[in-house]
């Protein structure tokens, strides 16, 4: 969520749409179903394909790939439109290869990254968990889309 309205800020024509279009942005997230925020998407393309045709064509094309979140249980939309897990991943990657300092070769870059990414895995599958979806939900959640 957070870098689709970051990208579609450089989409813009004119700097004075900017905030306008965030706030549009927004009301496509904040949506309460999928259907609801492909009604706002819609209208919203359509509002500003008169004053910015290629924003309005940006957004068509770009933002249905952000609705995604949607088709989990709503208890986990925020968790999954945002990015800190991601955030968080990449600080532990540069923490652990900032100590090492200098690598002699790629290899051994990919190596100790390769190593902090399986350990972390393993932490995920085996103890913490940041969503917890059985397979029972799961299913009635895919009859429901």
């Amino acid at each position: 969520m957070f870098h689709l309205q970051q990208n579609v800020q450089h989409h813009c024509s004119k700097q004075s749409y900017r905030e306008q279009v965030c706030r549009d942005v927004k009301r496509i997230y904040t949506a309460d179903s999928s259907d609801e925020a492909k009604s706002i998407l819609k209208e919203v393309s359509q509002k500003w394909e008169k004053v910015d045709p290629h924003l309005a064509n940006w957004l068509e094309e770009n933002m249905p790939e952000g609705l995604t979140f949607f088709s989990f249980p709503r208890e986990y939309w925020r968790k999954i439109r945002t990015s800190n897990i991601v955030g968080a991943l990449n600080k532990q990657l540069r923490r652990r290869t900032s100590v090492a300092g200098l690598f002699p070769n790629t290899d051994s870059l990919l190596r100790l990254c390769s190593g902090v990414l399986i350990e972390i895995s393993e932490e995920w599958e085996s103890g913490r968990k940041y969503l917890t979806i059985s397979k029972e939900e799961n299913r009635d959640d895919s009859n429901r889309t």
